[in-house]
């Protein structure tokens, strides 16, 4: 729920911004595109190897108008328990987890940095790989996800713009272990979470040309 309420405010500031950026703005209005690449995300109770990803967006000078774009986010979680009741087992479960979002956002004008505000949806999914006492199997599940974010960037010659954003996102929690007919039960019950959420924050360096 603090996820989704995080996501709230930020969509409610895309509207408040804009309505009160909006006088004086038509100078900051350009057609341009941009592209961000993720270089940290965390999220409680997850180790992200492997990360990969980013953001692309579209950006137009229609007024009130959002710009439109997406966000690709891809890791690997992996976990291990081990345990001596009722019986001795070891479990390696390492879960690939991959977000796609496509999103709207808008430019807020300022001075001298340059703000962007957005909200989006989008899909996760989960592919993991369970390995009980040396026996493995491949399992999957998916479900729903929504983002808000926020760059704040500095322009150059009103060309380019070199920028940091930061994404909040927000998922269910998702069963890992879906469709298995395997007893986990001694792993779950303790050491590791079937049922996982992987809300959490991407931050994002990126480029923005104007043209």
């Amino acid at each position: 729920m603090t996820g989704l309420n995080r996501i709230s405010q930020l969509t409610t500031a895309v509207f408040v911004l804009t309505a009160v950026g909006w006088v004086g703005s038509a100078s900051a209005q350009f057609i341009g595109a941009s592209v961000d690449a993720v270089i940290s995300y965390s999220a409680t109770n997850v180790t992200a190897k492997s990360l990969s990803g980013g953001s692309v967006g579209i950006s137009h000078p229609i007024p009130l108008i959002p710009n439109i774009g997406g966000t690709v986010l891809a890791f690997t979680d992996t976990e291990t328990s081990s345990v001596t009741s009722p019986s001795s087992s070891r479990l390696t479960l390492i879960t690939k987890v991959k977000l796609q979002t496509i999103n709207f956002f808008y430019h807020i004008p300022f001075p001298v940095v340059t703000m962007v505000v957005g909200a989006g949806f989008g899909t996760i999914k989960t592919s993991a790989n369970a390995d009980l006492d040396s026996s493995t199997e491949d399992l999957s599940n998916k479900g729903d996800v929504a983002e808000g974010f926020i760059h704040i960037g500095l322009p150059f010659y009103n060309l380019l713009e070199f920028h940091l954003g930061y994404y909040v996102i927000s998922a269910p929690k998702l069963d890992r272990l879906n469709g298995t007919s395997r007893d986990y039960s001694s792993h779950t019950a303790s050491n590791i979470e079937q049922k996982k959420s992987y809300s959490g924050g991407m931050t994002t360096v990126g480029l923005q040309i104007a043209f």
